[in-house]
C-alpha cells in the first residue's frame, strides 16, 4: 500500500507521543511565564476540558473565537475527532461516521433539537450548515439516560453562541473568496455575527448569517455495473459455458456543480434573575445545489448479447485470473452523449424556546419546545442522444416508418478491426479508458435514444416536546436524580414525479416492436429508446476540456459534443415524434409515500459520586423508555402482466404492466427499554478510568418506510424493490472501557477499548420469486425481491488512540509547536454473511464477515504553529477502503476505496481587528474511488481538486 511507510510512521509517533509524559512533566517546573490560552491551543484545551469532566466518553470541538471555527465545514472539524471520518459529496464533507458506523447510525442536532432534513434518512447533511453559526459542537459516544435515544453510534450535538455568555457588544465579520482549481473559478464566502447584551445584562441578542455562493467542476470516470457474461473461449462458435465479468456501461466525463448557500441564525436571551432563563432561537437555511453532467458514454451490453463474441464484433478481447475482462475491441457500436441536469432548492427552517427554572435551590426543572421543517425540489433530467453512423455502409432492415425517421440498419461488415465505429475499452489500475473511431464532435451522428425527467418533491416536518428536572440530593454516593420525558411527532412525505407514464401517439404504429418505438412518445413508457429520430444539428454544440480527467491514468477524448438545452430537444422531439406529452411530468403514486412517526420516552437517572478507597468516582445510571409508531401511507399497483420487448428472445427485456393504484395505510409499533451506565475513576490527579455499558437502538430511515413498490429489468435480472413498513430498529449492546492521562499544561493522551453487539440489523435481502408470468420464448419469468429487512446483526469491536502534545517545555520557537494525532481500528463480525448468495458465483470476490459500511483503520495527524500574530494547521486524514454494501448493484458488494487528505490552513492577525486567512484542502488532489467486489473492477471514480481560500476576518 502507498502509505505504507506513512502508517509506520504514524503509529510510532502516536507510541513515542505516549511516553512523553514523563518528559513533559520534568520541564514543567521550569515553565514560569503565564500562558495566555487563544486560538488554536485555547480551542483545543476548551474542548479538552469538556472530555476530562465528562462521566461518559465525550469528545467535543470548539471554536477559536466568536465566529471563528477552524473550517468551512463542521463536518471537516469533526473528523480531526478520534474515531469520526466523513464521507464527501463533491469534494466536501456531508455526512460523519462514528467507530465504523456510518451516518444512519449517529444522532446528529442543534442546540439538542432535531434538526428536519430532506433526505429521507437519519443522517444529517453537514452542507447545509454553514461553520460560522456555530459556536461548538460534542460526540457522545456513550449514551446516558437523559440523552435523547436514537444513536448506536454517536450522539453530536452542534451548539450556536448564547449571548449572555458573552456579555457586552461583539461584532465579528470575515470577507473571503475560494477557489477551486479544477473549475478555475472564485466564489464569495461572507459571514458577520452581531451579539449583545443590555438591561444590566440580563438580556442579549444574537444575529449571525452566512453566504456563499461556490463554483467547483468534478472530474468522473465511471464503469457501472459489473456483470456475469458467458463467451466464446477460443471464438469458434462454440460457447464452453465459461463466464467473464465485464461492465455494463463505461464513461467519462464531468459535472460542474454551483451551491448557493444563506444563513441565518438569531438567538434572544432572558434572565430576569436567578431563578428563570429564558432563550429563543431561530433558524433559517437557504441552500440551492444544481449540476451540469457531460457524459461520453458507451454501453458495453449492446451487441454482445448474453454470449460474450456473438456476431465477430468482438476481438482482442482478453480476460485475466480472475476473469474480470481488461481489453476489448468492439465494432459497430453505437456511443451515448449525455447531458444530466440535478439539484435544487433546500430550505431548512427551525424555532425552539428554552426555559430554565430553579424551583428551589435544589430542584430545577427544563421545558424544550421547537419546530423544524425542510422542503426541497429535486429535479433530474437525463438527455442521452446516440451518436451512430448513418447507413450507407449497413444493410437496411427496416425502412421508415414516418416522416422523420431513418432506417433501421444493421452493419454490412462486422469485424471488430475494420467495423463502422471501432471501439476500445482498456481497464487500466485505477480507472477504464475508452477510445472510438467515431469524430464525436460531428453533430450530425446524433440521433434520439434516451430522454427522461424526473422530479422529488420532499418535505420533513419535527414537532418536539422535552421537559426535564433535575433534583440535587445528600443520600449517600447519590448526587442527583434527573427525570424527564420527550414527544416527538415527525411527517415525512416524498412525492414522486416521472415521464414514465405519459400517454400519446405512437408514431410507429400499434405494431412496431420495443426498438422500433420511442418510449417516451408511446404509451409503453417514459424513456426514448432506440436511435432512429435525427435530431436537428442545431440542438448541439461543441465543448472543449484540455485538462480534462488529468489526475486518472490514460488517455481521454477532449472534444465531444453536447445538448445545448433540455427544452430545445424536447420541442424537436415533440415535433418530429407528433407527441407533445414526451417530456410531461406526471404524478407517480406508486412510487410515492407518506410516513408518519411518534416517539414517547421517560426516562429516570441517578447521578453518584463518592470514593472507593482512595480513588474518587463520578458517574450515572439510568433507563430510558421508548415507545414508536408508525404510519405509511402510500399507493400499490397490482402486476397484471409482462410484455417482453422481443417474444423471440433476441433481446430479453421486460416491461411490466400496471393495475389501477389502490391506497395503502400500514401501521407498526415498537417499544424498548434503553438501560445505561456511565462511571469515571480518578485513579491520580492525572490519569482518569472510564467505564460504560448501555443499550442503544438506531430507528429506520424514514424514506424506508414507505410503501412504494417497483418492478423492473430482463429475463435474467427482473427485479422487486420497494420499501418495508414492518422494518424495526437497530438495536446494540455497548461496552466502553478508556484510560486517559492530562498533563498540568493539557497534554492529553487515551486509549478506549469498545465493544458492540448488534441484536437487529437493517440490510437489503435478495429472496426469490415467481411472478406468475411466462416469457413465451423463455420460459417462466422468475425474480428476486431486493428489499431492506431486518436480520441478525453482528459484533463490532475496536480501539482508539489519542494523543495531544504543546511543545511549551522546548525553546525558542519550538515552543509553540503542537501536535495531536488519533487512531482508530474497528473490526466487525456479520452473523448473516454467510446467507448472502449469488446468482452467478462464478468469478466473484465474496465479502469477509465484515458488516457493512465499517472502515478497519483510520487517522489523523495534526500538526500545528501559534504564537501571538501567526498560526496555522497541517491535518493529514486517513480513511481505509471499506466494504459499503454487500448486496448492491448486479448483486456484487460495493466498496469504497482507500481516502486520505491533506489539509492546510493559516491566519496572521495585523492588529486587533483585523486577521487575514488562507487555507488549502486537499492538497494531494486525492480522487473518491468505488469498486464491485474486486479492487480492479471500479464502478465510480471521483476527482473534485483542490480547494482554495483567502480572506479576512474583522473582529471590532
Amino acid at each position: 500500500m502507498k502509505n505504507k511507510l506513512f502508517n509506520h510512521t504514524l503509529m510510532y509517533s502516536i507510541v513515542a507521543s505516549m511516553m512523553l509524559p514523563s518528559i513533559v512533566q520534568a520541564q514543567e517546573e521550569s515553565l514560569k511565564e503565564e500562558v495566555l490560552v487563544t486560538g488554536i491551543r485555547g480551542a483545543l484545551e476548551n474542548a479538552l476540558d469538556i472530555k476530562r469532566d465528562a462521566k461518559g466518553f465525550v469528545d467535543a470541538i470548539s471554536s477559536e473565537d466568536i465566529g471563528k471555527f477552524p473550517d468551512q465545514n463542521i463536518a471537516e472539524s469533526l473528523q480531526r475527532v478520534t474515531g469520526v471520518t466523513i464521507d464527501r459529496l463533491g469534494g466536501e464533507g456531508s455526512s460523519i461516521t462514528v467507530r465504523g458506523f456510518g451516518p444512519e447510525f449517529n444522532s446528529v442536532r442543534v442546540n439538542n433539537r432535531q434538526l428536519a432534513t430532506i433526505s429521507g434518512g437519519r443522517d444529517f447533511d453537514f452542507q447545509v450548515l454553514a461553520s460560522e453559526l456555530i459556536h461548538g459542537a460534542e460526540v457522545a459516544k456513550t449514551p446516558s439516560a437523559s440523552l435523547v435515544e436514537g444513536s448506536i453510534g454517536a450522539a453530536i450535538n452542534m451548539k450556536t453562541l448564547r449571548p449572555l455568555d458573552n456579555p457586552g457588544l461583539k461584532v465579528v465579520g470575515s470577507a473571503k473568496l475560494r477557489y477551486q482549481d479544477l473549475a478555475e473559478e472564485t466564489a464569495p464566502v461572507l459571514s458577520g455575527l452581531v451579539s449583545n447584551t443590555f438591561a444590566d445584562d440580563t438580556m442579549g441578542i444574537v444575529f449571525a448569517a452566512s453566504y456563499s455562493d461556490i463554483e467547483q467542476r468534478i472530474d468522473r470516470t465511471w464503469n457501472g455495473v459489473w456483470g456475469a457474461w458467458e463467451f466464446d473461449v477460443n471464438n469458434d462458435g462454440v460457447h464452453e459455458g465459461e463466464y467473464i465479468r465485464r461492465p455494463n456501461r463505461a464513461g467519462f466525463g464531468f459535472a460542474v456543480e454551483d451551491r448557493e448557500r444563506l444563513g441565518l441564525s438569531s438567538t434572544f436571551q432572558w434572565s430576569p434573575n436567578d431563578t428563570v432563563e429564558v432563550t429563543v432561537d431561530a433558524l433559517l437555511i437557504d441552500f440551492n445545489r444544481s449540476e451540469r453532467q457531460v457524459h461520453n458514454m458507451h454501453p458495453m451490453q449492446v451487441a454482445f448479447g448474453r454470449r460474450f463474441g456473438d456476431g465477430n464484433n468482438v476481438s482482442s478481447l482478453t480476460v485475466n485470473e480472475r476473469g474480470t475482462l481488461v481489453a476489448v475491441n468492439k465494432a459497430d457500436q453505437p456511443n451515448d452523449m449525455g447531458l444530466e441536469l440535478s439539484g435544487g432548492d433546500i430550505t431548512t427552517e427551525a424555532l425552539g424556546t428554552n426555559i430554565v427554572w430553579n424551583i428551589s435551590d435544589t430542584l430545577t426543572a427544563e421545558f424544550d419546545l421547537s419546530y423544524s421543517k425542510a422542503t426541497a425540489e429535486d429535479l433530474g433530467v437525463s438527455m442521452f442522444p446516440g451518436m451512430r453512423n448513418d447507413c450507407s455502409e449497413y444493410v437496411i432492415t427496416t425502412e421508415p416508418t414516418v416522416e422523420g425517421s431513418l432506417a433501421d440498419c444493421t452493419p454490412a461488415r462486422s469485424n471488430a478491426d475494420n467495423g463502422s465505429n471501432a471501439v476500445q475499452w482498456r481497464l487500466g489500475h485505477q480507472n477504464a479508458t475508452i477510445q472510438t473511431s467515431f469524430d464525436m464532435t460531428d453533430a450530425s451522428l446524433l440521433r434520439s435514444h434516451f430522454n427522461n425527467s424526473a422530479r422529488d418533491d420532499t418535505e420533513d416536518e419535527i414537532f418536539e416536546v422535552k421537559v426535564d428536572f433535575d433534583q440535587a440530593l445528600e443520600f449517600g454516593p447519590l448526587t442527583t436524580i434527573q427525570f424527564g420525558a420527550a414527544f416527538l411527532d415527525r411527517r415525512f412525505d416524498d412525492i414522486r414525479f416521472d415521464n414514465q407514464n405519459v400517454t400519446g401517439w405512437n408514431p410507429f404504429g400499434e405494431g412496431s416492436t420495443w426498438s422500433e418505438t420511442l418510449r417516451g412518445m408511446d404509451p409503453d413508457g417514459g424513456r426514448s429508446n432506440g436511435r432512429r429520430l435525427d435530431l436537428p444539428d442545431g440542438l448541439f454544440e461543441v465543448i472543449s476540456v484540455p485538462d480534462l480527467l488529468e489526475g486518472a491514468q490514460g488517455p481521454f477524448p477532449k472534444q465531444w459534443v453536447i445538448t445545448r438545452d433540455y427544452d430545445d430537444l424536447c420541442d424537436a422531439m415533440a415535433e418530429l415524434s407528433g407527441n407533445n406529452l414526451g417530456c410531461t411530468l406526471t404524478f407517480i403514486p406508486r412510487e410515492s409515500s407518506f410516513v408518519e412517526e411518534t416517539n414517547l420516552a421517560a426516562y429516570i437517572q441517578f447521578d453518584l459520586e463518592g470514593e472507593i478507597g482512595s480513588v474518587a468516582y463520578s458517574g450515572d445510571i439510568g433507563f430510558r423508555y421508548i415507545q414508536s409508531e408508525t404510519s405509511s401511507n402510500g399507493f400499490t399497483s397490482p402486476l397484471i402482466g409482462i410484455t417482453p420487448r422481443d417474444p423471440t428472445g433476441g433481446t430479453t427485456g421486460l416491461d411490466p404492466q400496471f393495475g389501477e393504484e389502490i391506497e395503502l395505510i400500514v401501521d407498526n409499533d415498537y417499544s424498548d427499554v434503553l438501560p445505561s451506565a456511565n462511571f469515571k475513576f480518578e485513579l491520580t490527579d492525572e490519569v482518569l478510568l472510564r467505564v460504560a455499558a448501555s443499550k442503544t437502538l438506531t430507528r429506520p430511515d424514514t424514506a424506508d418506510l414507505g410503501t412504494a413498490v417497483t418492478y423492473g429489468g430482463s429475463f435474467e435480472g427482473f427485479t422487486r424493490t420497494g420499501d418495508n413498513p414492518f422494518l424495526e430498529p437497530y438495536e446494540a449492546l455497548n461496552f466502553d472501557l478508556g484510560l486517559e492521562y492530562y498533563a498540568e499544561n493539557n497534554n492529553a493522551f487515551g486509549i478506549t477499548l469498545f465493544y458492540k453487539d448488534i441484536d437487529s440489523f437493517i440490510s437489503t435481502v435478495v429472496t426469490p420469486f415467481d411472478s406468475g408470468f411466462s416469457h413465451p420464448a423463455l420460459g417462466p419469468i422468475l425474480g428476486d425481491d431486493r428489499r431492506l429487512r431486518n436480520r441478525p446483526g453482528g459484533t463490532v469491536e475496536g480501539f482508539e488512540i489519542s494523543g495531544l502534545i504543546f511543545f511549551d517545555f522546548l525553546d525558542g520557537v519550538w515552543s509553540n509547536f503542537g501536535l495531536q494525532a488519533n487512531y482508530t481500528y474497528v473490526s466487525g463480525e456479520d452473523k448473516s454473511a454467510a446467507d448472502v448468495v449469488y446468482p452467478d458465483p462464478e468469478n466473484v470476490t465474496l465479502p469477509d464477515s465484515n458488516l457493512e459500511g465499517f472502515t478497519p483503520h483510520s487517522y489523523n495527524l495534526i500538526a500545528f504553529y501559534e504564537d501571538e500574530r501567526f498560526q496555522a494547521r497541517l491535518a493529514y486524514n486517513l480513511r481505509d477502503d471499506y466494504m459499503n454494501v454487500r448486496v448492491g448493484n448486479g448483486q456484487l458488494p460495493e466498496h469504497f476505496d482507500a481516502y486520505e487528505a491533506i489539509d492546510f490552513s493559516s491566519s496572521y492577525q495585523i492588529n486587533d481587528t483585523f486577521t487575514l486567512v488562507f487555507e488549502a484542502l486537499n492538497l494531494g488532489n486525492e480522487n473518491v474511488r468505488e469498486y464491485a467486489d474486486h479492487p480492479e473492477r471500479m464502478t465510480d471514480n471521483e476527482w473534485t481538486g483542490r480547494r482554495y481560500t483567502f480572506g479576512v476576518r474583522a473582529d471590532f
